[in-house]
């Protein structure tokens, strides 16, 4: 490397990224540049590594960089280094509730970037892989007793977006649950269906629609098959997400937050109903 001022290609050696990712970063204002007489960028090795330390320094309990989460899930990055780096900020955030609400703003912030047409379709399922793989990731690092409770975690039906899911999920983990993955676009009959076989021992459905499920006719009708089913097999139906979901539910508890869900999670544990 030269010396204090580096190319967008050493930039992006030292920060872990892409040259293109650098250059965005560049053009958007986010990471101060110069420019030779030839054209050329050239970046300050000091505002490179006081860059790396807000990316890899960001506080968990306050609202976070989410363009700079964006742009790394974005990048070229290694999904080892993807995975660690999330790995890093659950640790700093101290729980998983914690974690959920400093990474919300970044899915947010991904979607937006679709629906504004900065980045095409590919690009945000592709960043939303590796945020989705990095938080399976972390669920596996739970250890869960076999006799802990089931819960059972789907999307609304037509609602094809995982990551908030993924969030809940790491929450219930630590929380105690052993977790059931229906995914994305469950059939709301087939979910009724899981539940009322009580050999499966639900005690807990958790349902996530984005703010791409904007229709609350069809969330209120599987808020009340689902609801039904559960009141009727002893379990809870916990509701999520920014989708048009029924206020107040008529048999579920809407959340809107992680910790609220990590605590009535704890709390059924330790309280059944």
């Amino acid at each position: 490397m030269s010396g204090d001022a580096l190319t967008s290609a050493e930039a992006a050696e030292l920060l872990g990224v892409s040259s293109s990712t650098v250059k965005r970063w560049v053009d958007t204002g986010e990471l101060e540049s110069t420019r030779t007489v030839g054209g050329h960028r050239r970046i300050r090795r000091t505002t490179v590594e006081s860059f790396r330390a807000r990316m890899g320094g960001v506080d968990p309990h306050r609202s976070g960089p989410a363009p700079l989460l964006v742009d790394l899930l974005l990048s070229d990055t290694p999904a080892q280094e993807v995975e660690a780096r999330m790995m890093a900020l659950r640790s700093q955030a101290g729980s998983a509730a914690a974690l959920g609400d400093f990474l919300a703003p970044a899915i947010y912030e991904l979607g937006e970037r679709w629906t504004l047409g900065r980045i095409t379709m590919v690009e945000e399922r592709l960043g939303s892989e590796r945020l989705t793989r990095a938080l399976a990731r972390l669920v596996e690092w739970v250890p869960i007793d076999a006799s802990a409770p089931r819960a059972l975690l789907a999307t609304a039906y037509g609602d094809d977006h995982t990551l908030g899911l993924s969030l809940v999920e790491l929450v219930l983990r630590e929380a105690g649950w052993q977790t059931l993955w229906a995914g994305r676009s469950t059939p709301t009959a087939e979910i009724v269906a899981t539940v009322r076989a009580r050999s499966r021992g639900i005690r807990l459905v958790a349902l996530s629609a984005s703010i791409a499920s904007r229709d609350a006719t069809a969330l209120a009708a599987q808020e009340k098959l689902i609801g039904e089913a559960c009141r009727d097999c002893g379990a809870e139906l916990i509701l999520g997400g920014s989708g048009a979901w029924p206020e107040p539910p008529r048999h579920g508890t809407l959340l809107r937050d992680f910790r609220e869900l990590d605590r009535l999670a704890r709390d059924l544990i330790a309280h059944p109903r």
